[in-house]
């Protein structure tokens, strides 16, 4: 045992060793320490290890921690124990079997490597301490917040562990990966609550909007659309001098006898032009602010 250990020391690092050394000096299959000590370098030394002592050195060196196993275990069944007790000493010893053989985080994969194992965080969680081994301190990672989700902006996130859901937000429609606007106004009744309205799609939702001059009016907890007096709530734009007509869903603007609307105001209208409007013989026509005479002409009277 002392020449193994020997051995062991030129090949292994010193935190194997102390894994290899307590592992040796105990016995799985619940055997005492002093019994597998007795077999192994009282009656019957390590057969291949200790009657090599001149080439030792190369074989740790040359040698994988898998040849030095294969090694004990001829050893141990050359005292007389079967290869079914050790079996765990065959090649490898699988720290990964359970978590006493290893320091992985709960929340991380363990991976038996030959003379060793490696820890790998779980799908959707992270190393939380950089100061550690790989899957020893494992954190999940909230893809929402983090902004490392595949969710569409028109979409909700909701964590989860070890990943994310992606739902499209109302008025959207999709996998939410991708979402695209629901076009509610293509139902002929979305607004027909509101008598009159006309609806009007909008980026992930719709109005029920009143035509132009027409406004909401609710009666009896129904909602409708009625013609705006534009004249008495005071939205017309009319000249001074014209007087506003409401008209279904508009309105107009009259101005006086004799005057025209032109833009912002009404102006004349001159009858003397387009034709003579004055019939009696010798007459003429002569213009006024909103209307016109007639006249003699120049040596009449």
């Amino acid at each position: 045992m002392a020449f193994f250990t020997v051995c062991l020391m030129a090949f292994l690092s010193s935190q194997q060793l102390i894994k290899a050394e307590a592992f040796l000096q105990s016995d799985p299959m619940t055997m005492t320490t002093s019994a597998i000590l007795s077999q192994v370098s009282g009656q019957n030394p390590l057969v291949g290890i200790g009657t090599m002592p001149a080439t030792c050195n190369d074989t740790c060196r040359i040698n994988t921690l898998h040849r030095i196993f294969q090694l004990l275990t001829t050893s141990l069944t050359n005292a007389g124990f079967s290869t079914s007790q050790f079996g765990v000493l065959v090649g490898d010893y699988n720290e990964c079997l359970n978590s006493m053989g290893n320091d992985c985080h709960a929340k991380a994969h363990c991976t038996n490597l030959l003379g060793g194992y490696k820890c790998t965080c779980w799908a959707g969680y992270r190393d939380a301490n950089t100061n550690l081994k790989s899957g020893r301190s494992c954190q999940e990672v909230n893809e929402c917040t983090s902004g490392t989700h595949h969710c569409d902006n028109n979409a909700n996130c909701q964590n989860t562990i070890g990943g994310h859901t992606c739902t499209c937000k109302t008025g959207y429609t999709g996998d939410g990966t991708w979402c695209s606007d629901i076009n509610e106004c293509s139902s002929a009744s979305i607004c027909s609550g509101k008598a009159g309205s006309v609806c009007k799609n909008t980026d992930g939702s719709y109005l029920c909007e009143c035509p132009t001059g027409y406004i909401q009016q609710t009666t009896g907890g129904v909602s409708s659309c009625v013609d705006r007096n534009e004249c008495s709530d005071g939205s017309a734009n009319c000249p001074s001098a014209s007087t506003c007509a409401n008209l279904p869903g508009s309105y107009k603007c009259d101005c006086p006898t004799g005057l025209y609307h032109s833009g912002a105001t009404c102006a004349d209208i001159n009858e003397c032009v387009g034709g003579n409007v004055c019939t009696a013989a010798n007459t003429q026509c002569l213009n006024t602010q909103g209307s016109y005479s007639c006249g003699c002409t120049t040596g009449f009277v």
